[in-house]
């Protein structure tokens, strides 16, 4: 378990809370990685020397300032992808995943992905 300070900016959701900037989060290095990877959060102290690990495809940090409004029947980065149908693949609920701070694995399928964020409460 390591501390992490959330980066200016953006703002993680880990373990169904969602931390801002300058807060701190207390993470598995798994978890943490990712963010670090990406610039979301600045490592305080971690137990263990975090392996080098390639930014997954996803989207970036959400923003705290305001943007243009969405078009017509667009979804939020926030908003969790439809469950069957258009817009449901396994890329639309990873990229949900990490816009509410959580990586996941290469490994796992869009039905685990969706049952992980159920589990956490980010459903």
């Amino acid at each position: 378990m390591g501390r992490y300070r959330v980066a200016e900016g953006t703002q993680v959701r880990h373990d169904g809370i969602t931390y801002t900037a300058g807060q701190l989060v207390q993470a598995e290095a798994l978890h943490a990685r990712e963010w670090v990877a990406r610039g979301w959060v600045q490592v305080l102290d971690e137990p263990q020397p975090a392996a080098p690990v390639e930014p997954l495809d996803g989207p970036a940090a959400v923003p705290l300032t305001p943007q243009a409004p969405a078009a017509a029947g667009a979804r939020s980065a926030l908003e969790p992808p439809p469950r069957s149908g258009p817009g449901s693949g396994i890329g639309e609920w990873r990229a949900f995943s990490m816009a509410v701070g959580v990586a996941q694995p290469e490994d796992v399928g869009r039905d685990e992905i969706i049952t992980d964020l159920d589990r956490r409460g980010l459903l």
